[in-house]
């Protein structure tokens, strides 16, 4: 994971995650694109991440959602209180 802080994040706050596959290889490792946003909608962090999708149905449902450009990539939403 690499992460990069845009602006200060305060307790209390809630914050919203937005996770977008980029990519997965042939040996099923994939790469994500994160981005962190503030009740405002400004970016607090982005980060990148990777790492292997163990099982074949996950690899296989996440290869085809990037092939299709479905707008679910990357619609996962986390978010709450800090």
């Amino acid at each position: 994971m690499s992460f990069q802080f845009k602006r200060p994040v305060y307790a209390g706050e809630q914050i919203t995650c937005h996770w977008l596959i980029a990519d997965i290889d042939e040996r099923g490792h994939a790469k994500a694109e994160v981005r962190i946003l503030n009740a405002e909608g400004i970016t607090v962090m982005v980060a990148t991440t990777s790492g292997v999708l163990p099982r074949r149905e996950e690899r296989e449902r996440l290869t085809q959602m990037l092939s299709d450009g479905d707008p679910t990539n990357g619609a996962a939403q986390c978010g709450g209180p800090n």
